[in-house]
């Protein structure tokens, strides 16, 4: 009997263990790619016991066979990752919006590498992304990704069925990503927009200069001037974003 108890409590541990590394496997808050591995399982099994201890959570039955098992921890998984979804949707705004001010500033054939993902990003949307990332550290918000796991085994413990997942917040809140990622850089978009009208006519008027070559310094210029004034105007759009996010996981978990 005592053995049966004590292999249901690891069980359980692991299962807590596995849904909150992989929300810190694929978050870009806490994935830094130079953390070593040893650092990130450490922290991620210490926070799985303490949430164990704290929220107090019951230890799940064993499954009698391997197939049981794995559909456990598959769940875990799941959940894990769709928690981890939404964060990277809220922070994928900001290479979007980055990458539509490349194309209109002609930065478009240059790129950085994201130390987090090793992928090549936009040069004005790694400048949004740090900005989010700092602005979302500013805000307490690893704290409240803490809590929001902590909500998370409130609402489904380990052991709960994939039946009580709600799966239709998830294309509206994809979409969220491109309204909030165009709402970031809307006043950049629309100068530099009533700079190529500008340009046109002037082509028009003066077909003999070349408008193309003229109007790459200017609309660089003035994109980045009106991207530095907007910057300590767009926080209502940033709060409004990570809002978003835990509010994504309250209507997944509910």
């Amino acid at each position: 009997m005592d053995f049966q108890i004590e292999s249901n409590t690891l069980l359980t541990l692991f299962l807590i263990s596995v849904r909150v590394s992989v929300l810190f496997l694929f978050s870009p808050v806490f994935s830094f790619g130079q953390v070593p591995h040893q650092v990130r399982y450490l922290f991620a099994y210490s926070l799985a016991f303490f949430l164990f201890v704290s929220l107090g959570i019951q230890p799940v039955s064993s499954p009698n066979q391997l197939s049981g098992v794995l559909d456990l921890i598959l769940f875990e998984f799941f959940i894990g990752f769709m928690l981890a979804f939404g964060v990277l949707v809220a922070f994928s705004a900001y290479l979007f919006g980055g990458r539509i001010l490349d194309m209109q500033m002609g930065f478009a054939v240059a790129s950085l590498v994201d130390p987090v993902t090793k992928n090549q990003n936009p040069l004005i949307g790694t400048l949004l992304y740090s900005v989010g990332i700092v602005t979302f550290l500013a805000l307490d918000g690893h704290h409240q990704l803490i809590r929001g796991l902590a909500y998370s085994f409130s609402k489904m413990p380990p052991g709960s069925g994939f039946e009580q997942l709600t799966l239709s917040p998830l294309i509206q809140y994809a979409g969220i990503m491109f309204f909030h990622g165009v709402m970031m850089v809307i006043p950049v978009i629309i100068s530099l927009l009533l700079v190529d009208f500008l340009m046109a006519y002037m082509a028009r008027t003066m077909p003999q200069v070349n408008m193309f070559i003229m109007s790459l310094p200017i609309k660089i210029l003035l994109g980045i001037f009106v991207l530095m004034i907007s910057l300590s105007y767009i926080s209502p759009v940033l709060s409004k974003n990570y809002q978003s996010l835990f509010l994504f996981w309250q209507q997944l978990l509910q």
